[in-house]
C-alpha cells in the first residue's frame, strides 16, 4: 500500500535530490551548500547544455517568502559572477572565465511539496527566472519509497525510487538549537566513547543518537533539556545502582537499563558502557577485510560483504587463496580493498583522512604487474591527493582512475564501466577481474560476465 508522507526535515529533500541531480535534471552539482555573506544557498548546480548556473532552493513546507528569497539569491549571482565562477573552477579543477558561461540563462529551481496560488501564478511570468517543482514523498513499505518531481506550469515529471533509510538525520541537524551546556555534554560523551573504542560507530536520529559496535546496539542516548536519558542494552550490569532496571518495570522496549546522565555522570556511564560492550562483542566474528565485528550468526560481513570465517578455518582458508593472472585488467576498489584501514579512519575529515590511509601491500604485490584501473566511490575532488598518496606509499602504478560525481557506488561503477572502460579496452568480460568490497557492485560486475571477488579471496 502506497501512502504520502511528509519530509520531516528540509535536509532530507535537499540531500536526496542533490545526490541525484544528474539523473533527475541533467545537472552537475557544484556544491550542496554555498555560503555567501549572510546568505546560504541549498544547492548550486551547472547546466552543461545551457552553460548556465542553477541555484536550488529546498522547502519541506509552504514558505510564503521563498520567491523573494530566491530573487535575492538570483540577484547575488548576477552581481557577483566571479565568486560563482571561482567556486565552479575550484570544484571541477578548470580555468573558465565569464565568457564561458551564459548568465542570461541562469535560473532558480525551487523544490518543495506545496506552493501558494500566488507563487504558482507568479511563476507563470516568463520574465521571472524561477521554476517551481512539487516534490511528493511516497512510502511503499517499511523500507522502500519514492519521490515524484512535477514542474508547476511545465511538462517535467520524474520519479526517484529510494530506500527510506536514506532519510537520515545528521549530527548538524540533531544538534541544531541545543543549549551550549548540552553541546558540551554531547561532545564529552561522544569523544569519550569514540576515543576509547575504535570499532564503535554513532547513528543519529530525531532528538537522539545511538552507539553500535559492528551491528550490535550498545545504547541509545536521548536529549533532555539539561541531561541525557541513556538506554543500555546489557544484562546484569555491575555497579548499576544509579541506573533504573527498566526490564523489571516492563518499559523502554528491548533496553535493560535507563540512566539519567549529567556531566558528573560520564565516568559512571563509561563503566556501564564497557560492560555492555564486552557482553555484545565477545566471541564476535571479525571481518578479515574491513575488521568490522559481526554477530556469530552472520555468514557475510554486514559492512563490506566479505565471507566470515571461524578461527579454526583460518589455516584452511589461507592455503586456498586464489591466484591473479597477469594478463587480467584489474578493476580495483579503493575503500575497504586497496585501503586496509578504511574502517578505522571512517570518521576522519579531509585532508587528514587521506594522510592516515594504510594499504594492503600483499594485494599490491599481487597486482602491481597488471594493468590496474581504479574505480572508486570516493569523490572526484579527492582524486589528486589520493593518487599522490598511493604513489608515495605503495609500489602500485594506477594506469587509469575514475571517481564519484554524485552516484551510488554500484551505479557509479556501472556508469564508468559502460562509458569508459569497456569502450576503451573491449567488451570481453574474460579480460577483466574486479577486486571489490561492495556486494551490490560485485553483482553488477557479474551481470556483465566479469569475475568479481573481495580481496579476502586473494590475501
Amino acid at each position: 500500500m502506497t501512502e504520502i508522507i511528509e519530509f520531516e526535515k528540509e535536509y532530507y529533500l535537499q540531500t536526496i535530490t542533490n545526490g541525484h541531480l544528474s539523473e533527475l535534471f541533467d545537472l552537475k552539482l557544484i556544491t550542496a551548500e554555498f555560503q555567501f555573506h549572510d546568505f546560504r544557498l541549498d544547492g548550486l548546480a551547472y547546466d552543461e547544455k545551457e552553460k548556465a548556473f542553477v541555484i536550488i532552493e529546498y522547502k519541506n513546507k509552504i514558505d510564503f517568502e521563498v520567491l523573494n528569497q530566491s530573487e535575492t539569491y538570483y540577484n547575488l549571482l548576477q552581481d557577483n559572477r566571479q565568486i560563482y565562477i571561482d567556486r565552479f573552477n575550484e570544484e571541477f579543477n578548470t580555468c573558465l572565465s565569464e565568457e564561458d558561461f551564459d548568465f542570461k540563462k541562469a535560473k532558480v529551481m525551487i523544490i518543495g511539496p506545496k506552493f501558494t496560488k500566488e507563487q504558482i501564478k507568479r511563476s507563470e511570468n516568463p520574465e521571472y527566472p524561477f521554476e517551481l517543482y512539487r516534490a511528493t514523498l511516497y512510502k511503499c513499505d517499511g523500507k522502500n519509497g519514492f519521490i515524484t518531481y512535477r514542474q508547476i506550469n511545465g511538462d517535467f515529471n520524474k520519479r526517484l525510487d529510494i530506500k527510506l533509510d536514506e532519510l537520515k538525520i545528521t549530527e548538524e541537524m540533531l544538534l541544531e538549537g541545543k543549549s551550549p551546556e548540552m553541546l558540551d555534554l554531547y561532545n564529552d560523551l561522544k569523544n569519550r566513547v569514540l576515543n576509547e573504542y575504535d570499532d564503535v560507530s554513532i547513528k543519529y536520529m530525531v532528538d537522539q543518537f545511538s552507539f553500535k559496535a559492528g551491528n550490535n546496539l550498545i545504547c541509545v542516548v536521548v536529549f533532555l533539556k539539561s541531561s541525557f536519558n541513556i538506554f543500555l542494552y546489557g544484562e546484569n550490569l555491575d555497579d548499576a545502582e544509579k541506573a533504573v532496571n527498566i526490564c523489571e518495570k516492563s518499559t523502554g522496549g528491548n533496553a535493560n537499563y535507563k540512566l539519567k546522565c549529567k556531566p558528573d555522570d560520564i565516568d559512571y556511564f563509561m563503566n556501564l558502557f564497557r560492560q555492555v560492550y564486552e557482553q555484545k562483542c565477545d566471541n564476535m566474528k571479525v571481518c578479515p577485510a574491513c575488521s568490522t565485528k559481526n554477530n556469530t550468526k552472520e555468514e557475510y560481513c554486514l559492512n563490506c560483504g566479505q565471507k566470515l570465517i571461524e578461527d579454526d578455518q583460518k589455516d584452511e582458508i589461507l592455503n586456498d587463496k586464489l591466484q591473479i593472472p597477469k594478463d587480467k585488467i584489474i578493476l580495483l576498489d579503493l575503500n575497504y580493498t586497496l585501503i586496509s584501514n578504511s574502517w578505522a579512519i571512517r570518521y576522519e575529515k579531509l585532508p587528514e583522512k587521506i594522510s592516515k590511509r594504510k594499504y594492503e601491500h600483499e594485494l599490491v604485490d599481487l597486482i602491481k604487474d597488471n594493468y590496474v584501473i581504479l574505480i572508486t566511490a570516493s569523490p572526484d575532488y579527492t582524486s589528486e591527493d589520493s593518487l599522490k598518496h598511493i604513489k608515495e606509499n605503495t609500489d602500485l602504478n594506477i594506469n587509469e582512475s575514475y571517481w564519484n560525481f554524485g552516484k551510488r557506488p554500484h551505479e557509479l561503477k556501472k556508469y564508468w564501466l559502460e562509458k569508459e572502460v569497456m569502450p576503451k579496452h573491449g567488451y570481453d568480460p574474460d579480460r577483466y577481474l574486479a577486486i571489490e568490497s561492495n556486494p551490490k557492485t560485485r553483482a553488477m560486475y557479474e551481470s556483465f560476465g566479469i569475475e568479481a571477488r573481495p580481496k579476502g579471496d586473494f590475501i
